[in-house]
């Protein structure tokens, strides 16, 4: 990696300290300081899981909050988990993995019009359900586009280049909507260098030098983007800005898929989404205000004081995927560059470690071999696969 980009990230990272120690000393000084009793934010109910006017299967995940001090997932197993509506239908979930409970391909449908809930029997004997929530009708995408912009670097006073993602919206059918759009990311990347060889103890020509060369890379995007239609004359919504990337990575590098599903929710669930959102942005969010006052929709049927946290939504939905290339734009994340090391490396690969194995070499327009950090040339060590998925060239 070049000095300069060693040096501008180094400084990134200080900066970064810095402003959080700033944050938490202003809060400290400047609000009633709330100390949090980790132990009333722990093992309470988490759940998360929708229905929709498209085909099932639904899924319905289930887990137990962890301490705020040591973050974990863990699963909530061996519940009883169905889904009703008031017209009479019902379906019991089977679960697939801890956890993780989904309705058959063939069982309950959504339908625009009725209302569901969702009910939950835990295995030591606790009961709890959602209130019943109309499924409103599902407002179409118009389209998904794309514009070059500079954002400013909201830690340092630098710009940088990227793609802002807009989306348009059909007419809707209902005087006033509410919005929630959930994302979906997968992006091509490529690694810096082609494989020559390989050591496992001997050394050896690699088949396929491009094996490891392309990867593919999927992750839901974690901001949450919500809209009311309330006082908007117009029927649908137009520039609605969704997420921006930037060239300080490889997201962009190649190709970039971006998958929205858009549900026209109740005001209720734009309510909780809305407190989320707003919570996730404030800095110090554990000193304003205490995690589990964001309650949603599913409540204790014998103790309605217990907090749980998640929504069981009901809404209508549409989706569109968007492919996009590698903009004209300047790039600066950080690329191997073979250096005295690399070379010294390999002159010593023997004295690996064999649970390092196999390790992979590189060849420069010399002809001599050295030994790079593995990440420069095997694209799955970046958290990438080398699977294409399915709908990459659709």
């Amino acid at each position: 990696m070049d000095r300069s980009m060693v040096a501008k990230k180094i400084y990134n990272i200080a900066i970064k300290s810095l402003l959080v120690s700033l944050v938490f000393i202003l809060i400290n000084s400047c609000l009633d300081e709330y100390i949090p009793k980790v132990d009333r934010y722990e093992n309470l109910l988490v759940v998360d899981g929708n229905i929709s006017n498209q085909s099932g299967p639904y899924v319905v995940r289930l887990s137990a909050s962890s301490a705020v001090s040591n973050p974990q997932y863990k699963p909530v197993s061996d519940a009883t988990v169905s889904i009703e509506s008031n017209m009479g239908e019902s379906e019991t979930l089977t679960e697939s993995e801890d956890g993780i409970y989904h309705t058959h391909a063939d069982g309950i449908q959504g339908i625009t019009g009725r209302s569901y809930r969702l009910r939950i029997i835990t295995h030591d004997g606790k009961e709890y359900e959602s209130h019943y929530e109309l499924l409103k009708p599902a407002v179409p995408i118009d389209s998904l586009y794309t514009r070059q912009e500079y954002h400013q670097d909201p830690i340092i006073d630098q710009e940088y280049g990227g793609l802002q993602f807009y989306i348009n919206t059909g007419d809707r059918q209902e005087d006033t909507t509410y919005y929630l759009w959930k994302l979906e990311k997968t992006y091509q990347f490529q690694s810096d260098y082609l494989i020559k060889m390989y050591f496992d103890g001997q050394l050896s020509r690699f088949p396929q030098p491009d094996s490891f060369y392309n990867c593919w890379k999927s992750a839901k995007i974690p901001e949450i983007f919500t809209y009311s239609t309330v006082d908007l004359d117009q029927s649908t919504v137009k520039e609605y800005p969704l997420h921006y990337v930037n060239t300080e990575n490889r997201e962009l590098s190649i190709r970039y898929s971006l998958w929205v599903e858009q549900y026209s929710i109740s005001e209720a669930a734009h309510r909780y989404w809305q407190q989320l959102k707003d919570q996730n942005i404030e800095e110090g969010a554990l000193y304003t205000q205490q995690p589990y006052q964001v309650r949603g929709n599913i409540y204790n049927i014998h103790d309605e004081d217990e907090a749980v946290l998640g929504y069981f939504m009901v809404a209508g939905s549409d989706s569109k995927r968007l492919f996009v290339d590698r903009p004209n734009l300047i790039f600066n994340y950080p690329i191997c560059s073979l250096g005295e090391g690399d070379y010294d490396a390999f002159k010593y690969i023997g004295w690996t470690d064999k649970k390092t194995w196999p390790l992979y070499v590189v060849m420069d327009t010399d002809g001599a071999f050295a030994l790079p950090h593995q990440d420069c040339l095997d694209c799955r060590r970046k958290g990438g696969s080398i699977e294409k998925p399915v709908f990459w060239d659709r």
